[in-house]
């Protein structure tokens, strides 16, 4: 099953005003998703510039910003963890352990550099069964289920490097610009039905 919203708000800080905003693009390869914030008009928001992202080891602590919803006065806060790890497939990344739980966030060193976003990775594997004789349910796959390693076909939460966002985010724009003008060509073929 497949979902794609259809009215999305945004809000700025701690403004009350909420923006409209759209879907510009999705890569699931690395789990992340983009919207067009509409209406800033000349306003320019500021920017993570992940093409400038620091370098990261493992035992490293990170930290990644989140905010609270509205009851809470969209008060900022951040959460920590240590980088435990890195994988190379299905793609470069590291692995964390601690609090840092917001998908689609950046995540920073301790000094305030970014390193990255905090995404949740896929792996899919061809051939599940090791020879332990179960049919796609080999010892090693129960082995990593029962060891927190997951299943062929689960995700876990990553940290993706900055390149390969800053990557993706230039195809993104591409895609947003393309989307906007789909958008702009469909509101205007309504209000020829309408008039």
């Amino acid at each position: 099953m497949k979902m794609t919203p259809t009215d999305i708000k945004v809000v700025v800080e701690r403004e009350e005003k909420e923006y409209s905003a759209f879907l510009a693009a999705t890569d699931s390869k690395v789990g992340l998703s983009f919207l067009k914030i509409e209406d800033l008009g000349d306003r320019k928001l500021a920017a993570v510039d992940f093409g400038t992202a620091a370098e990261i080891a493992i035992g490293q602590t990170v930290a990644a910003i989140g905010r609270q919803a509205k009851a809470y006065d969209y008060a900022p806060y951040f959460e920590t963890g240590r980088v435990s790890g890195a994988i190379e497939k299905p793609r470069k990344a590291w692995m964390m352990d601690g609090s840092v739980s917001g998908f689609g966030l950046p995540v920073f060193t301790q000094g305030g550099q970014v390193i990255g976003v905090m995404t949740m990775i896929t792996a899919r594997l061809k051939d599940e069964d090791d020879g332990g004789g179960m049919g796609g349910r080999g010892f090693g796959r129960i082995m990593r289920m029962l060891s927190g390693g997951g299943g062929g076909g689960g995700g876990t939460g990553f940290i993706l490097p900055g390149g390969i966002v800053n990557g993706v985010i230039a195809q993104a724009k591409t895609k947003a610009v393309e989307v906007a003008a789909e958008r702009a060509k469909q509101k205007e073929e309504e209000g020829k039905k309408e008039g």
